[in-house]
């Protein structure tokens, strides 16, 4: 690669987010494009030719950031037709199949032998196989910052959503045994190395912890248990920069989600630190 040139793809439309990237990029003299999928054609030799500005494939880094907040994978064709005309990617493509949709990943994760929360998809609408009486956390396939995620507290609740569900036509939600933790751990990930690591502590009475309802800090209490976890999900496939977030319940670890576009606002929320700026010392 003869220039250093990065295209990100978002759907966010976080103007904070993309100044930030265009900002620490350029400290490492790396010329940054911001894209939309909705702004990208294909097939993409047509729309590189009508778009001179941009850098050339063989030029280019791209980077995927696009989140799945919607069932629309176009950025999936966008980031495959450039790497077939010579851009380097990142997240190769499975990275996103496999964690993009929440069940796909739960099934991903436990044939790697990891822990993870039992987890249905009833699409029958049977809630028979669900071996325990609630309260359970029901959540869209798809989401991100804890949209799409609601609570139920018991079976005969959890059977009105569905049959609410199967009304309007729309199925696509997984149902796990709710588990009151206290905390949570995230480890900021950069290819394999842990970057940063953090402990979200409930802030408010509500369930959820989540940005607005937790309070961030740094953790430095890693322990063995949770760097086998770490390293077994490292092992799985090459992944540039990602988040793994952890739970505990009566000492024993689960993965609540591997989060393969993570947000910044909570770790920045901490002070003297550029996420970012770490991330591109290695591109």
């Amino acid at each position: 690669m003869t220039a250093k040139s990065l295209i990100v793809l978002t759907r966010s439309p976080n103007k904070a987010f993309e100044t930030r990237v265009i900002k620490a990029a350029l400290k490492k003299c790396i010329k940054t494009y911001v894209l939309h999928p909705s702004e990208v054609d294909l097939p993409l030799e047509a729309f590189l030719d009508q778009n001179k500005d941009l850098p050339a494939p063989r030029e280019t880094y791209l980077w995927n950031r696009v989140s799945g907040t919607s069932y629309d994978d176009y950025d999936q064709l966008i980031s495959l037709s450039w790497q077939q005309l010579g851009a380097h990617l990142l997240n190769c493509p499975n990275i996103h199949l496999n964690y993009r949709d929440k069940y796909r990943q739960y099934l991903h994760l436990k044939f790697a032998g990891l822990p993870v929360v039992r987890t249905h998809y009833c699409q029958s609408g049977n809630i028979d196989l669900i071996d325990h009486d609630g309260p359970y956390v029901v959540k869209t396939l798809r989401g991100i910052k804890g949209k799409g995620v609601i609570k139920v507290e018991t079976r005969e609740a959890l059977q009105d959503f569905i049959t609410l569900s199967n009304s309007i036509g729309d199925n696509r939600f997984i149902i796990q045994k709710y588990i009151p933790y206290e905390r949570e751990l995230r480890f900021l990930m950069h290819q394999g190395k842990i970057l940063r690591s953090f402990e979200k502590s409930k802030k408010t009475s509500k369930w959820k912890h989540n940005l607005e309802n937790s309070t961030w800090e740094e953790f430095n209490g890693l322990t063995p248990g949770m760097q086998e976890i770490v390293s077994k999900i490292d092992y799985l496939e090459k992944k540039f920069f990602y988040a793994i977030d952890l739970i505990c319940e009566n000492n024993y670890l689960y993965v609540l989600e591997v989060n393969i576009c993570p947000g910044l606002e909570g770790p920045e929320s901490l002070g003297d630190m550029n996420i970012l700026e770490e991330v591109f010392n290695f591109i």
